[in-house]
């Protein structure tokens, strides 16, 4: 059985929607409205090939009930989210300059939680230019912290800001040839000695964005939420 893919967005005129935080992380993102994976669910271990993690990924899923191609599209999408997502480069060592995907296009990311179970989401570029530029007239530049729990309160500074377009030139960084159109890569000058030493000891791998991101409706869901509508406006006479 194949996994439900779902396209998140956002409204770029409410105030609901969008990204609060950029986060030095460790491990991959855990976005708002997302829950946890399970603390004993297998994860891609330190200097681990691809290779290595799919091959001890796919027993232990199997052995939880998926099936074999279940089991090799989550392990495969887990290896990603891990290596490609969220993982820095440090660009210039005297300067502290720190580079990484905070948004990768397309990327299918898998995720399970109570409401939906087991499913995958992706942002699409028009979703991930929605959400950088929202967030760039937010001038929440320097909101950023770490674990998605303490905020960095000075020393992190935003250096660039660019959405991968190769057909005007602006194209990916080195280690991420192969991403899609529309990623959205980010740098942040260190100048907090701690938060840089996190960096130099491999604390902080790279950035995950932190927000809160729209579902899709159903047809269903958008039925009645117009008859709500209707009969709010019908009482109201």
């Amino acid at each position: 059985m194949k996994l439900p893919v779902y396209k998140l967005d956002i409204n770029e005129f409410d105030e609901e929607t969008g990204i609060d935080f950029v986060s030095l992380v460790e491990n991959a993102a855990i976005q708002k409205d997302f829950l946890a994976f399970n603390e004993q669910f297998v994860k891609p271990n330190p200097n681990e090939s691809e290779e290595e993690f799919v091959q001890r990924c796919i027993p232990i899923l199997i052995g939880e009930g998926k099936d074999s191609e279940q089991a090799v599209a989550i392990c495969y999408s887990m290896y990603q989210d891990k290596t490609q997502m969220h993982k820095f480069a440090i660009q210039d060592e005297e300067k502290r300059i720190v580079t990484g995907a905070a948004m990768i296009a397309d990327l299918p990311i898998y995720r399970r939680d109570d409401i939906r179970g087991e499913y995958y989401v992706v942002f699409d570029k028009e979703s991930i230019f929605k959400i950088a530029k929202k967030w760039a007239r937010s001038n929440q530049y320097n909101s950023v912290n770490a674990h998605h729990k303490t905020p960095i309160m000075n020393g992190v500074s935003l250096f660039e800001s660019y959405i991968i377009d190769r057909e005007r030139g602006v194209m990916p960084p080195k280690g991420f040839e192969e991403v899609a159109d529309g990623s959205w890569f980010v740098s942040y000058l260190i100048d907090n000695d701690d938060v840089w030493a996190k960096v130099k000891s491999g604390e902080f791998k790279g950035f995950s964005v932190e927000g809160v991101f729209d579902f899709p409706e159903d047809k269903e869901e958008q039925l009645i939420e117009q008859m709500k509508e209707i009969l709010s406006r019908w009482n109201g006479k």
